[in-house]
C-alpha cells in the first residue's frame, strides 16, 4: 500500500536527524498498514502535486493535513478528519510593523503553502494582501 504524505509538515512528516520520514502522519500510516495487515511504503511528495499524483494512481492514499473542501471531495473520498486544526497568522517576534491580524496586511507579503487552502482564502478574502507561495511551512519559518 502507497501512501503519501509530504515529509515538510513538522510535526506530521518530516525527515529525523537520521534522514528517515518521522511524525505524526507516518505513525498513522504505519497504524493503518498493520490494522490492515498491509507492507506500507511511504511516498513524499511536494503539496501542490498531491491529489495530481492520487488520481494518477502513483498511490493510493494521501495521509496529511488536508482541508476537505467541495472542489477536492468531488474527486477524492475523505476519511472522518482524525484532528482538527485552524488557519494561524504567525508575525515575526520583534514585529516593527506592530501587526496583529490578517486585517492590517493589506500590501504585505503574507506567505501560505502553494495549492492550501489558506492560499485561496487570502486571495479571495483579502485581495489587497500579497500572497508569497512557498512549498512548505518549514520554508515560510525559514522566510520569516
Amino acid at each position: 500500500m502507497r501512501i503519501a504524505l509530504t515529509g515538510k509538515y513538522p510535526p506530521f512528516s518530516y525527515y529525523d536527524s537520521e534522514g528517515n520520514l518521522a511524525g505524526f502522519d507516518v505513525d498513522v500510516s504505519r497504524e493503518i498498514g498493520k490494522r490492515l495487515n498491509r507492507q506500507v511504503d511511504i511516498v513524499a511528495t511536494e503539496w501542490d502535486g498531491i491529489l495530481a499524483g492520487l488520481l494518477a494512481g502513483k498511490y493510493d492514499a494521501i495521509i496529511g493535513s488536508m482541508a476537505i473542501t467541495p472542489e477536492r471531495a468531488r474527486k477524492v473520498h475523505f476519511t472522518e478528519p482524525y484532528y482538527e486544526s485552524g488557519a494561524q497568522l504567525f508575525i515575526h517576534r520583534d514585529n516593527p510593523a506592530k501587526v496583529y491580524s490578517i486585517e492590517e496586511c493589506d500590501g504585505r507579503k503574507v506567505s501560505a503553502v502553494l495549492g492550501e487552502t489558506f492560499q485561496h482564502y487570502l486571495e479571495q478574502n483579502y485581495p489587497a494582501v500579497k500572497v508569497v507561495t512557498l512549498k512548505s511551512s518549514v520554508e515560510i519559518f525559514e522566510l520569516l
